[in-house]
């Protein structure tokens, strides 16, 4: 969970909320300015900001990328990671422009920068609207889907222009510095394998490698959980077709028999680097315990966690023990019940990294 992602939007909205109520004296504010080479102020101008729009702006952008980084490269990281990028940034403005300066802007570019190396084909959800009563058109509004890489570099380019027009009052270079120091940042966490991405990254993209990855839509998910209950209920309906008599004081009564627990994965996402495979999942059947994976292919599977409760999350590691491109691998899965009985089911994988199969 992005918790410090969320911390630095709290404590940098609660500022502003401050400084403009006088909570925050104002000569502690203006000491928060950005004028000097001074540390204080190069990390205190992140938690001022001109306007409520200001302030709007920048908060959106550090949830929606910013909450991906963070939970990426850890809580603790991504604190001095913030910091350390709103430093950079506030030592290009300083460098190339040098004019009095507040907002969190430079830091955020910083994770925007970040975004485009770690998640650049990544999709963002956008919102547009516009007006014009001119032309008869009062309000017009929908969304729109876009790959990250675009949005960011349309960004990007609009900083780009700001400097070459001048920048007005808007710390551009703080911008530019912050972006690069981020990709630098990112690049350098992939370089040294600092972090364990599933998602394409731009260093994928430029050596000619792919991740395949697919996230489920809600609505299928669900479509596919009503049409697996169903068809393990018709299977035991089947396999139990009568109930066998018992005698009891009262009379002859059916004995309801002993139910088999049915985990069923519901698979949030697949991702699938070189020779290994991930599965990440949501266990909507019933709990097991002391579950393993076994297969009579070449392959290391690791299981986590080994109890699944109901709505419980977990994950699946496959590993090729002979380092080659898996493909067709037919596993399975045991798991004990609530008084220790074993049971299997099978699941196979079609290697093109986009499903994975769980059989009844």
């Amino acid at each position: 969970m992005p918790v410090t992602n969320a911390v630095l939007i709290a404590v940098t909205s609660i500022a502003f909320f401050f400084v403009a109520l006088g909570v925050i004296p104002e000569d502690a504010a203006e000491a928060m300015v950005l004028k000097d080479w001074d540390l204080g102020q190069m990390i205190g101008n992140l938690f001022l900001h001109g306007g409520l729009f200001h302030l709007l702006g920048n908060m959106l952008f550090l949830w929606i990328f910013g909450n991906a980084v963070c939970a990426l490269v850890g809580n603790v990281q991504y604190g001095f990671l913030y910091l350390f990028l709103g430093i950079v940034a506030s030592a290009s403005h300083l460098a190339f422009n040098g004019n009095p300066a507040i907002g969190a802007s430079g830091a955020i570019n910083g994770i925007v920068g970040m975004s485009l190396v770690l998640f650049p084909v990544n999709k963002l959800n956008c919102v547009y609207f516009y007006s014009f009563p001119f032309a008869g058109i009062f309000w017009k509004s929908g969304t729109f889907t876009a790959k990250a890489f675009w949005m960011i570099l349309l960004w990007c380019t609009y900083d780009i222009i700001g400097v070459l027009l001048g920048g007005g009052n808007i710390a551009y270079w703080a911008h530019i510095g912050g972006f690069v120091a981020g990709m630098f940042i990112a690049l350098a966490l992939l370089l040294f394998k600092a972090v364990e991405t599933y998602d394409t990254t731009l260093v994928d993209i430029l050596m000619g490698k792919t991740v395949d990855r697919e996230t489920y839509d809600m609505d299928e998910l669900a479509e596919r959980i009503r049409a697996k209950k169903k068809k393990e209920q018709i299977l035991l309906d089947e396999n139990y077709p009568e109930a066998t008599p018992v005698q009891n004081d009262i009379g002859t009564e059916p004995a309801e028999p002993a139910k088999e627990p049915i985990p069923i994965l519901r698979v949030l996402k697949t991702a699938r680097r070189q020779t290994d495979v991930y599965v990440y999942f949501i266990n909507e059947g019933d709990k097991v315990n002391n579950v393993a994976v076994e297969s009579k292919d070449t392959i290391i599977a690791e299981f986590s966690p080994t109890t699944l409760p109901p709505k419980s999350p977990g994950w699946m590691k496959i590993s090729n023990a002979e380092e080659s491109v898996l493909q067709n691998i037919n596993l399975f899965i045991s798991y004990e019940d609530g008084e220790g009985r074993r049971s299997n089911k099978q699941m196979n994988y079609d290697g093109s990294g986009r499903r994975f199969f769980v059989a009844q």
